[in-house]
Parts: C-alpha cells; sequence; structure tokens
C-alpha cells in the first residue's frame, strides 16, 4: 500500500521493516612485562581480559578497564599500538593491550660473617629489586680471605615483597692438608789432596706439613732427621739446604725479549664497558653445587697475579728457583725438596818406621841411639855370605844401613857382627 493517499473502502496494511545494527567487541588484555622479552598473561581481579560489546556506531568508553591498580604492581600503561579506550564503534571489534610492571625499587642486603665472630666483614645492599623477586642464593663476598669456604646460609631462599630483607653467609677455615717435602742426605769425604769426593746418597723420611690456606705455613727445618751413617761409615753433619722449582701451572707466559724477573705490561684496557650482572643473572646452586668454591688467589699464588678489579694490576713474575738454608715460608706454587750434606776425613797414612843405630864402641844406655827419621834413606844390602841362625835366644843385631849420618859407622857395624858371629860357632866347637 501506498504510505500516502485518500482511503477507500478497504483496510491499508503498511509493514514496516528494521534492520539490527552490528555489534563489534572492544577486548581489553591485561600483560605483565616486568620481562619486556617475555611478557605473560595478568590476572587482574581475576580475569586476564575484559571485554565490552558496542553496535555501530555507538559510543563508548573502557578507560576505568585500562586503569585497575594491582598490587606490587606498578600504574597500567596502554600499549602503544591499542586501540583508542574511547570514541565511536566502528564495524570491526577493536583490541586494548594494558602493560604492568611490577615494583623495581625495592632493595635487601647480604651481610657476610666469619663462624664465631659477631661482626660482619662484608655488607653488600643490593638494590632495584622488582617485587617478588626469588633469591635462592647469594654470591660470595670479594673481601673473602683465602683459606675459608661458605658454611651455611641463613634467610635464603627469600622472596622480596619488601624493603629490609637480611641474608647472612658464614664461612670457615678450610681443612689443612698434609703435603710431603723429600728428603735427601749426601756423604762426603774430604781428602788428604785437599779434594772432596761423594760418597753417595740415600733417602731419608720425607717432612710432613700441615698447610693451610687461612694463614702462612713455616717450614720449620729442626723437624727434619739426620742420618749420620751411611755404608757403615760415620760422618758429621755438614749443611742443610731446600731448594724449590716452580711448579709449570705458575711459570709465566713467555714474553719475546723480556729478561726473567721483569714485570709483563700491562694489556691496554678495552674501552668497551662491561655488561651489567642482575639479580637475574645469578646463576643457581644445586644440591650437587654445595661444594663448589669461589676461585681465589693466595697472596704469593701463581705468576700472574690480579687487584680486586682485574683491570690495574701488572703482572708478577716469580723466579723459576728458590733456596733457603733456614726456616722459611711454605709457597703451593714450588716443589721444594731438602737437602742435607755430610761429611767426614780421610785418614792419614801410617808413619814409615823409625831406624835406630847405636854409636860405635857404645852399646851401652850412656849414649842416646841415633834416628834416622828420613823414609828415603834405603836399607844396606846383607852381605851375601851371611850365616842363617835358627838359635830363637840368639838376638840379631842392628842392621847398618847407608847414606845419611850413620853411612860412616855402617861397615864397623857389619865387623863386629860377623865377629860375634864366629865366636859363636868356636865357642860351640869347643863344647
Amino acid at each position: 500500500a501506498k504510505l500516502s493517499g485518500t482511503m477507500g473502502t478497504a483496510d491499508v496494511h503498511v509493514y514496516v521493516e528494521y534492520t539490527r545494527k552490528g555489534t563489534h567487541t572492544i577486548t581489553v588484555y591485561y600483560w605483565d612485562i616486568t620481562d619486556p622479552e617475555n611478557p605473560v598473561a595478568l590476572s587482574v581481579n581475576g580475569k586476564t581480559s575484559d571485554s565490552v560489546s558496542k553496535y555501530t556506531d555507538e559510543s563508548y568508553n573502557v578507560t576505568s578497564l585500562t586503569t585497575i591498580k594491582v598490587t606490587n604492581y606498578q600504574n597500567p600503561v596502554v600499549a602503544a599500538g591499542s586501540a583508542p579506550v574511547s570514541g565511536t564503534m566502528g564495524d570491526k571489534d577493536l583490541v586494548i593491550n594494558v602493560n604492568y610492571t611490577k615494583v623495581n625499587d625495592l632493595s635487601y642486603t647480604i651481610e657476610y660473617y666469619y663462624v664465631g665472630e659477631d661482626a660482619p666483614f662484608d655488607i653488600q645492599p643490593v638494590e632495584n629489586v622488582i617485587h617478588g623477586t626469588q633469591v635462592e642464593d647469594v654470591v660470595d663476598s670479594s673481601l673473602l680471605a683465602v683459606g675459608y669456604k661458605r658454611d651455611h646460609v641463613t634467610g635464603a631462599p627469600a622472596e622480596i615483597t619488601e624493603n629490609g630483607i637480611v641474608i647472612k653467609v658464614y664461612y670457615v677455615e678450610k681443612e689443612p692438608t698434609d703435603v710431603e717435602i723429600p728428603v735427601t742426605h749426601t756423604y762426603y769425604t774430604n781428602k788428604l789432596d785437599g779434594t772432596t769426593e761423594e760418597d753417595g746418597s740415600q733417602s731419608g723420611t720425607s717432612l710432613v706439613i700441615s698447610v693451610s690456606e687461612a694463614r702462612e705455613t713455616i717450614v720449620d727445618l729442626s723437624e727434619v732427621g739426620k742420618l749420620l751413617t751411611y755404608n757403615g761409615e760415620n760422618y758429621d753433619f755438614s749443611s742443610i739446604r731446600v731448594i724449590g722449582v716452580l711448579k709449570d701451572e705458575f711459570k709465566a707466559p713467555i714474553v719475546p725479549g723480556a729478561p726473567v724477573g721483569e714485570e709483563i705490561p700491562e694489556q691496554e684496557e678495552s674501552e668497551e664497558e662491561e655488561p651489567e650482572v642482575t639479580t637475574s643473572d645469578i646463576a643457581l646452586l644445586t644440591d650437587d653445587d654445595e661444594e663448589a668454591e669461589v676461585p681465589s688467589t693466595t697472596p704469593d699464588q701463581a705468576s700472574l697475579l690480579s687487584s680486586k678489579e682485574g683491570k690495574t694490576a701488572k703482572a708478577v713474575v716469580l723466579p723459576p728457583e728458590v733456596e733457603y738454608t733456614s726456616d722459611f715460608t711454605y709457597q703451593p706454587e714450588y716443589d721444594y725438596e731438602i737437602l742435607l750434606t755430610y761429611e767426614k776425613d780421610e785418614p792419614e797414612l801410617p808413619e814409615e818406621p823409625i831406624h835406630v843405630i847405636p854409636e860405635p864402641g857404645d852399646e851401652g844406655d850412656n849414649n842416646p841411639p841415633v834416628i834416622i827419621n828420613d823414609p828415603t834413606v834405603p836399607l844396606a844390602p846383607p852381605p851375601s855370605n851371611l850365616v842363617t841362625i835358627l838359635d830363637p835366644n840368639m838376638p840379631l843385631g842392628n842392621l847398618p844401613q847407608t847414606g845419611g849420618v850413620g853411612g860412616l859407622t855402617a861397615g864397623a857395624g857389619l865387623v863386629g857382627l860377623l865377629g860375634a858371629v864366629l865366636n859363636l860357632f868356636r865357642k860351640k866347637e869347643d863344647k
């Protein structure tokens, strides 16, 4: 029917049709972007997202959904690229992303103690901590003395939800270790001609010392036992000395043209900034890592020693060999050997026999005998016609010598001896 005109005799029916406008949705998503590289959905009032439906061309305003505060998080921020929080609805759905970041201005404190001491030897504050950070473990103090190891920790693991949390780390001295130093005994004989001859050597009982990294270890050489007998001969102790040879792992790198003992030139520092280590970068220890220790350097250790910062220190070269003759401080960089020496004098040869010749014509005690001390004076050969006398009761006369002061009387003595022998034969014939 027409919408206008003159009414007739019949009813007129007019039908009006309506078309519903389209509806679209505005969805607000909530994100935790504390770690920007790994955003995660955040539950806000029990929801990770919220939405509102509007007709096309209908006005909308979802500001209230984008300003909800969450405890321990900073104020929410609408992410770039999101749809406007208010306006007129178009012909498509809208998406708004709201980002939340945890509070990151919290702090906690680490205190370091030696067991048995009340005051900490180091205190380290940790700042700009994000709310809810889980602290499973803490690093060791850079001021930790050499020779100590971690004993236990109190206050960790901890969740940082407020300021004022204190974590305490306790250290105890490492157990000392026994080190054996070999001992060698060497023996010498001082010869009559002024030379010295080595007779041999033998190993002795090693000197065992207890070495602690926490303090200096003094090697007491008086504890070294002495062996004064070798191959059945007695010797007198002469000297003791200790030779230390630098271990290979502590030898300085070879620098062409650099003399031994000279400092190695330090390397130029790189201008690149070192990356900042955050709490999240700290590696967590497992149960198997309980015995892990912080690398440390003894006061004397290594050929290259660095400062706390590790940049400004100059390299120090340890001598390849050291020697001591008295008590000394043990250095783990060296292999030591204790050397003891002993000596004895060669015995003198027995004196040559002394030849005594009486003065001619005097066999009594009035005149002292003449003593010839010159061993080079030879004995005179006996006459070829001497008769051997087998009578044990017959004393023998003195044999003459030639040369020296007795040369003049040798003949007379020989004649007297022959006369005595002839008289004995005559008496025997008479009997």
